[in-house]
C-alpha cells in the first residue's frame, strides 16, 4: 500500500478498542458503544469506516469514486481482521452507523441497510457503498423530515466479524411495553437474531426479576422460522425442525447470563439498554447496545 493510502487508512479505518473509535461523532453510536466496552465484554472484532470518509464524497454521483478509493483500504483492513479472527475470509456483518442513528428522539432501526454474511474484499466494499447509498433513500429522508431532524448526512459504516449463532437474544433492561423498571425482558430464537429484529418469528419471551434475577415467566412460542448463514454470501430463512419448534431456546442458566449482562450494561451506561446477543457453543457474545427507544 502506498504512503498516501497508509495515511488515508489510518485516518478513516478505526478499530474497536482504539480511543478514536469511542467517538460517536466519528463512528456513530453503534460502533462507539461497542468500542468502549470491548475490553470488558465478549465482542467480536471489527472496524469502522469513519464518517470523515463519507463526508469527503457526500454526493450520490461520487459513489464510483468512493468505491475506487475505498477498495485498497478495505483490502488492508480485511487482512488485519483475518489475523484477529484467525480465519481466512471471515464472514462479516456490514452495518450503517449513522451519527444520529440513536438520537433519543428517534430510532433509525431498520431505516438503513444491513448486510450479513459478507465475505471477500470486493463484496465488503460494495456492501459499504450500498450502506452509503441508503442515506439518500426516500424512506430515510422522509423519516428525518418527519422527526424534524437536521442532518449533514454524516455516516459511518461498521464492519464486524459475524457470529454464526446457534441462538440469538434481544434483551431489554426494563420492560419496553409496560415500562416496569423491575423487569428484564428477553426475546430469543434459534439461529441469527435477524428473525427477532425483523419480526419474522414470534420468539420465546422470558421475564426476569431485575433485583434477584429470579425467572418470573417463560412464554415458549411455537417458533416456525430461523435465520441461518448461506454457504457463500448472505443469509436465508429456513423452517425450524419440529423437535425444536416448541423447545425453549435458552436454558435457565443462559437466561440469567443474559439478564446479568443487561444489568452490567445498564450500570455502565447509566441508562436502560436494548441489547442484541449471539450464542455460539455456549459462549455469549454482545453484538449491539443502545438506549431503549420504545415503550413507556
Amino acid at each position: 500500500m502506498s504512503q498516501h493510502n497508509q495515511t488515508v487508512k489510518k485516518k478513516h479505518i478505526l478499530w474497536l478498542g482504539e480511543p478514536s473509535c469511542n467517538d460517536v461523532l466519528t463512528v456513530g453510536a453503534k460502533a462507539a458503544n461497542l468500542s468502549q466496552m470491548i475490553e470488558k465484554y465478549a465482542i467480536p472484532p471489527g472496524f469502522s469506516v469513519a464518517s470523515s470518509f463519507f463526508k469527503d464524497f457526500d454526493h450520490p454521483n461520487d459513489f464510483s469514486k468512493m468505491k475506487y478509493a475505498l477498495s485498497p483500504i478495505i483490502a488492508d483492513a480485511y487482512q488485519r481482521l483475518e489475523e484477529k479472527c484467525q480465519l481466512k475470509e471471515p464472514p462479516v456483518a456490514v452495518r450503517s452507523s449513522a451519527i444520529d442513528e440513536d438520537n433519543p428522539n428517534a430510532s433509525f432501526a431498520g431505516q438503513f441497510k444491513t448486510y450479513l454474511n459478507v465475505k471477500g474484499c470486493n463484496n465488503i466494499t460494495q456492501s459499504i457503498i450500498d450502506c452509503y447509498q441508503s442515506v439518500f433513500s426516500e424512506r430515510v429522508t422522509t423519516y428525518r423530515s418527519h422527526k424534524e431532524m437536521i442532518s449533514d448526512n454524516a455516516m459511518s459504516v461498521f464492519v464486524q466479524q459475524l457470529v454464526a449463532a446457534d441462538m440469538s437474544s434481544v434483551v431489554f433492561s426494563k420492560n419496553p411495553v409496560t415500562g416496569d423498571d423491575n423487569e428484564i425482558i428477553i426475546n430469543a430464537n434459534w439461529g441469527l437474531g435477524e428473525s427477532i429484529v425483523n419480526g419474522k418469528v414470534t420468539p420465546d419471551t422470558y421475564v426476569i426479576n431485575k433485583h434477584d434475577l429470579s425467572i418470573k415467566q417463560k412464554l415458549i412460542s411455537k417458533k416456525s422460522t430461523m435465520c441461518i448463514l448461506c454457504s457463500e454470501n448472505g443469509i436465508s430463512d429456513v423452517d425450524i425442525p419440529k423437535v425444536m419448534a416448541d423447545t425453549p431456546v435458552l436454558t435457565d442458566q443462559q437466561m440469567i447470563q443474559n439478564a446479568k449482562l443487561a444489568q452490567r450494561l445498564e450500570t455502565d451506561f447509566h441508562m436502560n439498554v436494548d441489547i442484541e446477543c449471539a450464542w455460539k457453543t455456549d459462549q455469549l457474545f454482545l453484538l449491539q447496545c443502545r438506549p431503549i427507544t420504545t415503550g413507556k
